[in-house]
Order: structure tokens, then sequence, then C-alpha cells
């Protein structure tokens, strides 16, 4: 976009024109002159050849009006001086005044020569002046045209203007987003950091057991066995976090960059957008300026041909009421009517400028409405950019702030990174020396496990006979009569009989009771004794109740 181009067209219309009215004026003031020397010269020489050729005294109407005319030209005396003559009637007085007579007639012949020359340079001048005002009107129509043009130019600049504003906005709506993106990246960054920082506090947490099962055996076999078995399991696991850390670290630098060069990016298109803004103002400016100052200049050449139209009227005036004083000749009648066609041109002629010159105000009246409005759209252009302004400050302070907080957290997550590297070659060290002594100790936890498995086997079936005795004696006890069914005594063989069997084939484990299983072992031996008890106690029970059983019938 290279500035406001109607700006300049309206620019050089206002030189052009400024030219014209500039010639029309000089024309005109030099049509005046010559008018009035020509109408005077009209007017004054046939009442001076009249009152020459007469010489002789006239009446006293005509001598005032001969007095009139010659008073307001050059005050010369066209009726005879009586007194004079009849006080001298003398032959010298005679012939002076006769000589003074002659004297008279000669100046009077050469000025009506000289005016007649004059009235005919003036009278082509007059053609000319036509000529130049057709040649002229149609150049203005012309000028009309272009004029309404360059206002569709205008209109047209100003919607380009006004979508540029649009795509100003859409810019700033894409900042917007921009930023909220870049927030959501932050937030998203953070809670990745977050959680890589727990995780290392659990790799951290995790890191003391292991650091105790490589030191020793522990407090028990199989919890050392277990946390052995887990620190191997957990060998890759902070592997794959850091690569994950890593990767997800590298991708929030990528995007960090992309922000950044976005955020570059569209600074330095509201730095070029705000440049342009400025440049066009300052032009707008100077144009607007120079503008106010030729029209300035236009008004005032205006305001001097308004007047010197006005002395050209109040002089027909005068012309029209010498016309109406003066004698009914019949010579004068043609020269009259001439002036009188040359008159009502010359009115034609001004009040055809006074119609342009109305249509040119009306124009400068249009130009200055179209001035005032491209002011209000240049100051709204100037606050929207004060604003653009103000809130890129904002963004770029925002920005140097996010640019802080993530060289802050880039610096963090390159000591968590350190301290990563650091523990899982610790772990990988330990993790070496714990599988030295896991392989040492494999036989152990082997001898360790099947003797586990034997005692609790063993356990499984001495539970299983307590269980099934408790629950004979329950069937024996909640028997309601004396007379047993046969299932109940089917079943009583079947215990006596699996009773009988069950020492023989799950005998006692060939292995002594481990350290572990001994608080086990302790709550089985008094179960087994709560068990005898309770069978003892059941025994008594039924024997009472065989007595009684016995004494009731």
């Amino acid at each position: 976009m290279d500035g406001f181009p109607e700006d300049r067209r309206w620019r050089r219309v206002a030189v052009t024109f400024q030219r014209a009215v500039a010639q029309v004026v000089t024309y005109c003031a030099c049509a005046e002159d010559e008018l009035n020397r020509t109408v005077l010269a009209h007017l004054l020489g046939p009442l001076l050849d009249e009152s020459i050729d007469e010489s002789r005294p006239s009446s006293p109407q005509q001598g005032d009006l001969n007095a009139s005319v010659v008073s307001r030209g050059k005050h010369v005396h066209f009726a005879p001086d009586l007194d004079s003559i009849l006080v001298t009637l003398d032959e010298e007085g005679v012939a002076g005044f006769l000589q003074q007579q002659r004297d008279i007639s000669l100046d009077i012949k050469n000025e009506l020569e000289h005016s007649l020359k004059r009235l005919r340079n003036e009278a082509h001048d007059l053609l000319e002046l036509s000529a130049r005002l057709t040649t002229s009107k149609a150049r203005q129509e012309k000028m009309l045209e272009t004029n309404q043009v360059q206002i569709k130019e205008l209109v047209e600049d100003l919607e380009c203007k006004q979508k540029n504003c649009d795509n100003c906005q859409l810019l700033k709506k894409n900042m917007e987003e921009a930023m909220t993106e870049s927030v959501q990246r932050e937030s998203l960054l953070r809670s990745d950091l977050e959680a890589a920082l727990v995780k290392i506090a659990l790799l951290l947490g995790e890191r003391g057991p292991s650091d105790v099962i490589a030191e020793g055996y522990g407090t028990g076999a199989g919890t050392g066995a277990v946390s052995a078995c887990r620190s191997l399991d957990d060998v890759s696991s902070p592997r794959t976090q850091l690569s994950r850390v890593a990767h997800d670290l590298d991708a929030a630098l990528r995007e960090r960059d992309d922000v950044q060069q976005q955020l570059e990016a569209a600074n330095r298109q509201l730095k070029s957008t705000r440049q342009f803004v400025e440049e066009q103002a300052a032009e707008r400016e100077a144009e607007r300026d120079e503008f106010a100052a030729r029209l300035q200049d236009m008004r005032e050449e205006n305001c001097r041909l308004a007047a010197r139209l006005q002395t050209n009227a109040r002089i027909l005036g005068e012309i029209r009421c010498l016309r109406l004083a003066s004698c009914n000749c019949r010579q004068h009648d043609a020269h009259v009517e001439q002036l009188e066609t040359q008159t009502r041109e010359m009115n034609q002629i001004i009040t055809e400028l006074e119609t342009k010159k109305a249509a040119s105000d009306d124009q400068i009246k249009t130009t200055e409405e179209k001035i005032v409005l491209l002011r209000d759209i240049i100051a709204n252009l100037e606050n929207q950019l004060e604003q653009k302004t103000a809130r890129e400050a904002e963004v770029l302070e925002q920005l140097e702030q996010m640019r802080n907080t993530i060289d802050e957290r880039d610096s963090k997550m390159r000591a968590v990174l350190g301290e990563l590297e650091s523990l899982r070659s610790e772990k990988i060290d330990q993790s070496e020396v714990t599988c030295m002594k896991c392989c040492q100790e494999e036989d152990r936890y082997t001898e360790l496990v099947e003797k586990v498995k034997e005692q609790a086997r063993w356990l499984e079936d001495k539970l299983a006979r307590s269980t099934r005795r408790l629950e004979r004696a329950h069937e024996r006890s909640s028997a309601c009569t004396s007379e047993r069914t046969e299932d109940v005594s089917l079943r009583e063989q079947d215990d006596t009989h699996l009773e009988m069997k069950s020492p023989e084939s799950s005998p006692s484990p060939r292995v002594e009771p481990l350290l572990e299983l001994a608080r086990v072992w302790e709550r089985l031996d008094a179960h087994a004794r709560a068990q005898d008890a309770a069978l003892k106690r059941i025994a008594d029970l039924e024997m009472q109740r065989a007595q009684l059983k016995d004494v009731a019938q």
C-alpha cells in the first residue's frame, strides 16, 4: 500500500483549480478596466463631437447634461461661455474664442481616435474571453468528472483501510490465541515438571530399601527377597522416565521456540504497521496544512473577484444611467445597443462565474468534510495504534516474564536431569552389586522357599484335621435325639476312618520350624490345645447326656 493516492490527486486538482481561478481573476480585472475605458470612450466621444459641431449655445437642459458628462470624464466645459462673449464682442475676443474651440476640437478628435482603437482591442479581447470561457467550462466539467472519480477512489481507499483495521484486529486475536496457547503450554509444562518431581521423589524414596538390601540380608529373608526382586524390576523404570522427561522437555523447548518466533514475527509486523501509520499520518497532516493554506488563498482571491464584480456592476449601472440621460441621437443607438449586448454577455459571464464559484465553494465544503472525516479516521487509527502499542508492551512484558520463568524451569530441569543421571548411574551400580549377591544367595532362597512350602502343606493338613474334628464334634452335639440316622452313622464311620488314616498320611515335617514361622507355630499349638479342651468338654457333655438319658429311661 503506497499511501493515499486520492489525496495526491486532490492536491493536483486543487493546484490546477487555483491556477484557473488566478487566471480568471486576472482576466476579469483586465476585462473590467478595458470595459470601463471602452464604455467611457463610446459615451463621451459622440457627446463631445455633437457639442463641437453645434458650436452654439444649447438649451439649459442640454448644457447641464454636457456639464455633468464632462464633470464625470475630463471635466471639460462643452457649453460656450456666454457671459464672456457678451462682455467682449470685439474681434480679438472672437478670434481667441474660435482658436480655443479649434484646439479643444483637435484634442477631442485625438482622444476619440485613441478611444476607438482601444474599443477595437477590447472587443477582440472580449471575443477571446468568450472562447476561453467555453474552453474553461469544458475543462471544469472534466475536472468535476475527475473529482467524482477521485471521490470514488477515496471511498474505496477508506474501505481498504477499514479492511486493514480488520486485519489488525485478526492479528490481535491471533496474538491473544497464541498467548492463551503459550499459557496452556506453560501449565502443561508445569504439570509435567511436577509429575517429574513426584517421580523423582518416588525414586528417591525407593532408593533407601535398596541400599539396605545391598548392605545386608535385612530383618527377614522373605522381605529381602521381595525388595530385591522389586529393585531388579524397577531398574529400567528410571531410564524410561528419564527418556520421557527428556522428550517432554525437548518438545516444550521446541514449542517455546515456536511461540517465541511467532511473537517476534507479530512484533515486527506491529512495528512496521505502526511506522507506516505514523508516516501516513505525517503525510496527511502536511497535505492538510497545505490544502488549508491553498483554500485560504482561494477564498481571498474569491473575495477580491467578488469586489471587482461589484465595482463592474456599479460601473454598468452608471452606464445605464448615462444612456438614459443622454440624447436620443440615432448615431449613438447602435453603439448603445452594442454596449448593452456586451454588458449582457458580461452579466452572463459574471453569473456563470458566480455559479462556478458557488460550485467550487460546494466542492471546497465537501472536501473540507472529507478532510474532517479523514482526520477523524486518522485520530481513530492513532488511538488504535496507541492501544496496540500498549498491548504490545504488555505482551512483551508477559513474554519477558515467561522467558524468565522458562529459563528458570530449564535450569531446574537440567538440575533434575543431572540428578536423574546420577541416580540412574547409582541404581545401575547398585543393581549390578545386588545381582551378584542375588546370584550367590539364589540357592539359599530356593531352599528357604522349599522349607516354607513343606511347612505350609503340613500346617494345611493339620488345620484340615482339626477342622474335621470340630465339625464332627459339632454334629454329635447338635443331634437332638438319641437315635442317630443312618447318614450320621455313616459320617461318623467316615470321620473315624479319616481320623485313623490322617496321622499316618501326614507325618510331621522333616525340618525344624523356621524362625520366621515361629509365631504361626505358637498360634497353631494354642489352637490345638483349645481344640483338645473343647473336644474333651464335648465328650464329657455327651457322657453326662448319656447318663441322664439312662436315668430318664
